[in-house]
């Protein structure tokens, strides 16, 4: 573990957030620490007035805040891998530019854990969703272990929020090429630093992170349909990545993305008949239809998830 002096690098990853990337940037810059604390923002050529915004930040922060090229759109994997490793600090902390944290002692107190726990490579933390379209928040993460080792993460998967992590920069040396070219980056993140220690929780709400619409709810089939299948495809990589030594962990996941994929396809084929029975009670439904939408889903699925 690296002795040198404790100091911060929080890495704003941002795309077309003009309307909420002040609040991110302000929840920053309002915590209580004794410790030095940066900000690199990782602006990506936003087609709105993201950058506009986060120049004035850099401009009334000089010597706080470091603005990167942002010339050229990177994409999301590239932006994020750059904006992580830049500088030198002895903990890199993440608030993507759509989310805020609102805990002034946030940094200070994960960092306090983690000095103190040398066998854990990352910090994270209890949260606040919020759906964007409702305004409600419920809290994340309180039914979850305070120690997490790989093997949990890989069978149960995404459930931090990226805007709770602080990390030891000495335990994220590199990224495997795959990592450009997959879905869900923060997992893959996770993961990566799961393999050099456990996971500590902070049993404290620190951050809001946005739950944008796209859901099966919205009628977004090809969205969603798209991400559960993304996501398989990650951890096929995943599994070939670590040598299919957790294989049964891993498709402990498969199998739960599986039956969530099963059910939208199948509502997806019966939408009309789910959104005009709705308020009828489940039993009423055509039982033999569900088992021959079942039986017929079931196999593209399967073949999908590669089980």
């Amino acid at each position: 573990m690296s002795d040198q002096p404790v100091s911060v690098q929080v890495a704003v990853i941002t795309y077309n957030h003009e309307d909420t990337i002040a609040q991110c940037l302000n929840s920053i810059l309002s915590q209580e620490c004794q410790f030095p604390v940066h900000i690199v923002i990782g602006e990506d050529c936003s087609q709105d007035k993201t950058f506009e915004i986060c120049k004035t930040f850099k401009s009334n922060y000089p010597d706080q805040i470091t603005l990167l090229d942002n010339s050229r759109n990177l994409g999301i994997a590239q932006n994020f891998a750059r904006s992580l490793v830049y500088g030198s600090s002895k903990y890199v902390a993440i608030c993507e530019g759509d989310d805020y944290w609102t805990l002034p002692t946030k940094l200070r107190k994960q960092i306090e854990l983690l000095e103190c726990t040398p066998d854990a490579s990352l910090c994270w933390s209890l949260n606040s969703d919020v759906n964007e379209e409702t305004e409600k928040f419920s809290l994340s993460g309180k039914d979850r272990p305070i120690h997490i080792e790989l093997p949990y993460l890989l069978e149960h998967g995404w459930f931090i929020r990226t805007a709770t992590i602080v990390y030891r920069r000495e335990h994220l040396e590199n990224f495997p090429d795959w990592f450009f070219s997959s879905f869900s980056t923060d997992y893959i993140l996770q993961l990566l630093l799961a393999s050099k220690g456990s996971l500590i929780k902070l049993e404290e709400d620190t951050a809001v992170y946005r739950r944008h619409t796209g859901g099966i709810t919205s009628g977004n089939w090809d969205h969603w349909i798209n991400r559960l299948e993304n996501k398989l495809k990650l951890l096929n990589k995943i599994d070939e990545f670590y040598s299919y030594n957790y294989k049964d962990k891993i498709k402990t996941q498969k199998n739960n993305i599986v039956e969530e994929l099963f059910f939208t396809l199948w509502f997806r084929q019966n939408q009309y008949r789910w959104k005009t029975k709705f308020k009828r009670s489940l039993q009423l439904l055509n039982i033999s239809l569900l088992i021959r939408s079942i039986v017929q889903i079931k196999r593209r699925v399967i073949l999908k998830a590669g089980l």
